[in-house]
């Protein structure tokens, strides 16, 4: 068995299962957060708010191209290559914004070492 073949028989499924996973604990302490602090919930929504613009953002932006290798193997459309973009752009996006914030966060921290 090719390494190509384990990756499509074993570990993606297996992706998806993480995936499902990790959707269901957020969406149980999303829950959970709301029972014992109801204002905390209006974090969460602006965070979740903040995170659907970024996707659709990415998928304004994203190419809807499919070559006919795609369209034959995998059986993406324009619309799901589209898609798949703009979550890899809201990937990178919040990548950015990660750097950022660990670069804001270092130099405030130089700043009170100093002061």
């Amino acid at each position: 068995m090719n390494g190509e073949a384990i990756f499509t028989e074993y570990l993606l499924p297996f992706t998806g299962i993480l995936i499902i996973i990790a959707l269901v604990a957020t969406v149980v302490g999303f829950l959970m957060s709301i029972a014992t602090d109801p204002k905390s919930a209006i974090t969460v929504l602006g965070t979740v708010a903040g995170l659907a613009i970024l996707f659709f953002i990415g998928y304004s932006m994203a190419d809807s191209s499919v070559t006919a290798r795609e369209l034959n193997e995998f059986g993406v459309n324009e619309d799901l290559s589209q898609k798949i973009g703009g979550i890899l752009n809201m990937t990178y996006y919040l990548f950015g914004i990660s750097i950022v914030a660990i670069v804001i966060d270092a130099v405030q921290r130089i700043i009170k070492s100093i002061g």
